[in-house]
């Protein structure tokens, strides 16, 4: 197992396993929102996190552009010819439609 260095900008090394975060991620995310309203990191190979509601919903509602394949749930991230997420073992964010909708009823 490596060890990450802290976080020392979410806006550009953003990690959710940082331990400022998990402790209390509100005013981190509130300070993207103003200042980064799309946060960039290179670990788990590379990812964008975007802060702001109107961001996640623009994302998340289109599939055509954006996946959910490769969701980083925890320390670390599924190579990019992962299948999808088998319905009833992983949320419904880690997975793509038809099987996103199917686990979600």
């Amino acid at each position: 197992m490596s060890i990450k260095p802290p976080v020392e900008d979410f806006a550009t090394d953003w990690d959710h396993t940082d331990p400022a975060w998990v402790a209390n991620p509100y005013p981190i995310w509130d300070e993207l929102r103003e200042k980064c309203p799309v946060a960039h990191t290179d670990r788990y190979g590379g990812g964008w996190f975007p802060s702001t509601y109107e961001l996640v919903s623009a994302v998340a509602n289109d599939t055509d552009n954006f996946t959910s394949r490769t969701v980083v749930i925890g320390n670390g991230r599924p190579g990019e010819d992962a299948p999808p997420a088998p319905i009833g073992l992983a949320p419904p964010i880690s997975s793509d439609p038809p099987f996103h909708h199917i686990a979600r009823r």
